[in-house]
């Protein structure tokens, strides 16, 4: 489709209070997306398995093949080892320690995959689409 062939990503937050994925264009313009609240007692694996099927659904809906996706990113509620695509810890829920968030995810899309903070990567998107955007001399100090 017109989305694919402009490039397509896809975003992925899991947080608390549950995940969402969006499907973007490269440039930056949302083309969807689907939000699940948080179930009780989730694993790693059921929140990983989760969002393959958000990540599917979404695809399907919008007629992108997941080849066509260029490149994904996760956004985690928690610190993370972002060199390494692993989750350090989560404040609120058991079992996350060491989990290699950013190769499972990936295995589901097989399209290379990013791992952040959450809130390091609202800034980034803050950076690249925001207010700031147009001006040369902005930066984050």
């Amino acid at each position: 489709g017109e989305t694919a062939r402009a490039g397509s990503v896809v975003g992925i937050d899991i947080s608390e209070s549950g995940e969402t994925v969006v499907l973007a264009e490269l440039r930056g313009n949302l083309v969807s997306r689907i939000s699940e609240e948080a179930l009780d007692n989730q694993t790693s694996d059921q929140v990983v398995q989760r969002v393959h099927r958000m990540m599917s659904r979404l695809l399907k809906e919008k007629g992108v093949k997941a080849r066509e996706v260029l490149r994904a990113a996760v956004g985690f509620g928690g610190p993370v080892d972002a060199l390494h695509g692993k989750v350090l810890t989560h404040h609120d829920v058991p079992g996350w320690e060491g989990v290699p968030l950013a190769s499972l995810i990936e295995n589901g899309l097989d399209v290379l995959t990013f791992l952040d903070n959450d809130a390091r990567l609202a800034a980034r998107g803050a950076g690249w689409f925001g207010p700031g955007r147009d001006t040369p001399s902005c930066d984050f100090a």
